[in-house]
């Protein structure tokens, strides 16, 4: 059943009812487990649903984890059932069972559950209640219990706010609990001796003042590994994502400049929580590979603050007057800002200079490009006869193709691939406006399955074509795709959440061939 909660998690609810009623957990009425998870759907069908359909889903669906609990007796289910009482509106069945659970929980010792969840479960119960004072200093206790439980204390966050707006109650003190900022951060290259001291105590003032426990970037000579430094020793977590390689990449921008550069590389590459590379481009520097490797740790930084239920800031080093953007970086930099979200900015002059040959050989070829990629496929339609497929393509297929011809939003490229078709867009904004217009296509009979990936390319003229890893990795993406939604490359993901991160989810769904999958869906 976890593909069956992934896909539910990722919106694709009718796919995961499909699921659900394929495996016939349907009929298992005295299956806790079943039940529990009919509970689950329900309840990430109330969250997209609207009003007498919201209150409905939540009815039905503390309806579901109360069967469950009545076979089994867990916390999680007993505060599901309180919770979702309350938001379906059946505020005293609600309270009655948030009682409930304060007086097992009372009562009961040697529950197997995570300390952690015992106590939070009590801060929801309490605060079903109406007991505001008791549900923060529960919820103080539970996070002193498991401190560096992050996406837990998440989880109990997110519940208790829905809890507290249906009852009209702000709760400011949550903000006490929020967990640690994530950070994007990048700089220029040429920070020497001299200017190392006085960026470090600039870096270590922002990772104080803004609470930052995740950071996000690259690891060049210079500013990146400097402020690398400074996230470690601050036991922050280091997420790195490099253009290329790791020897491509100190190749390019780290050995040209000499000194303990390279030793300073490898020390914080070995002490990073996770590297994730942009291209596997081999020899001089790519622009647009670093490029695109700066979109990813963007977006990586606002996602992670995103699913935390915390804030992303940005940092970046320039040597440049503060509020004036070049090339490079500066791209960066305007595109955070344009979000309006938090951003400090460090002057700091470039006095270090190359001593071997690696960054200043440019060997972006021309017909490389960064790509939008959508691979767009019906449900199903492969494993039709030939007859059922003529009537597929007249009845389904033909109309599809008319109405998204009229789209308000079109491709740059679009090419046959096989029974679907490839379209290419400049930027991942444009790509996910469009997969949402197919999306919104009712198809019951063969729902599309979209996979999204955004890679540097060799995008070709006379004829059009595309080819590259990039597009092999794609054909992957949508051989795994889940009908209903569209499952992005962490890339593409990523990317997204740089311009927009109110009401975007991307629910972590798998991986194939070492690319990791999320699904994109509006909540």
């Amino acid at each position: 059943m976890p593909a069956i909660i992934t896909a539910a998690r990722g919106g694709a609810i009718d796919h995961a009812w499909s699921m659900f009623r394929a495996g016939g957990f349907d009929r298992l009425d005295g299956d806790p487990a079943a039940l529990a998870v009919k509970g689950r759907l329900l309840k990430e069908k109330a969250l997209r649903a609207v009003g007498d359909a919201r209150a409905r889903n939540f009815a039905d669906a503390a309806t579901a984890y109360a069967e469950a609990d009545r076979i089994a007796p867990q916390p999680y289910t007993r505060a599901n059932v309180a919770a979702l009482s309350l938001l379906a509106g059946n505020v005293e069945q609600g309270r009655a069972m948030a009682g409930d659970l304060l007086a097992w929980l009372e009562r009961e010792t040697g529950i197997p559950e995570k300390p952690y969840y015992l106590v939070a479960a009590r801060a929801e119960a309490l605060l079903v209640r109406g007991d505001v004072a008791g549900a923060e200093q529960a919820l103080a206790e539970a996070i002193e219990r498991e401190p560096a439980a992050w996406e837990d204390h998440a989880v109990t966050l997110h519940q208790m706010r829905r809890i507290a707006a249906a009852q009209g109650l702000e709760l400011p003190w949550l903000a006490r609990f929020q967990p640690p900022r994530s950070l994007h951060y990048a700089g220029h290259l040429g920070i020497g001796d001299e200017g190392a001291g006085p960026l470090r105590e600039a870096v270590d003032q922002i990772l104080r003042q803004e609470r930052i426990g995740f950071a996000y970037g690259a690891l060049g000579a210079g500013a990146e590994i400097v402020v690398a430094e400074q996230v470690l020793r601050a036991g922050a977590e280091l997420h790195l994502i490099l253009p290329t390689d790791a020897a491509n990449f100190a190749q390019q921008s780290v050995t040209p400049y000499g000194g303990d550069w390279v030793e300073r590389f490898e020390a914080c590459l070995a002490q990073a929580t996770s590297i994730r590379l942009a291209t596997r481009v081999s020899g001089g520097y790519e622009p647009l590979a670093a490029l695109l490797a700066g979109d990813w740790a963007m977006g990586a930084a606002v996602l992670n603050a995103e699913h935390l239920a915390s804030e992303p800031f940005q940092l970046l080093v320039i040597d440049e007057e503060p509020g004036r953007f070049g090339d490079g970086i500066g791209k960066l930099g305007s595109r955070w800002q344009g979000t309006g979200r938090g951003q400090h900015i460090v002057r700091a002059p470039r006095t270090a200079r190359i001593v071997a040959s690696g960054h200043e050989d440019a060997s972006g070829r021309p017909d490389r490009r960064l790509a939008a990629m959508l691979h767009i496929a019906f449900e199903g339609l492969d494993l039709l006869d030939e007859g059922r497929f003529a009537e597929a393509l007249d009845e389904i297929i033909g109309p599809f193709r008319r109405k998204i011809a009229a789209f308000p939003i079109q491709p740059t490229l679009t090419l046959p691939a096989a029974n679907a078709r490839l379209v290419a867009f400049p930027d991942t904004d444009s790509a996910w406006a469009y997969a949402k217009l197919l999306l919104a296509e009712p198809l019951p009979r063969h729902p599309l399955r979209i996979g999204g990936h955004f890679a540097l390319v060799h995008w070709l003229d006379e004829p059009a074509a595309l080819i590259g890893h990039g597009v092999a990795e794609l054909g992957a993406i949508a051989a795994a795709a889940i009908p209903g939604v569209l499952t992005a490359s962490e890339a593409m993901a990523k990317s997204l959440f740089v311009s927009r991160a109110e009401g975007l989810r991307a629910e972590p769904v798998g991986e194939v061939d070492g690319v990791r999958l999320f699904a994109m869906v509006e909540s």
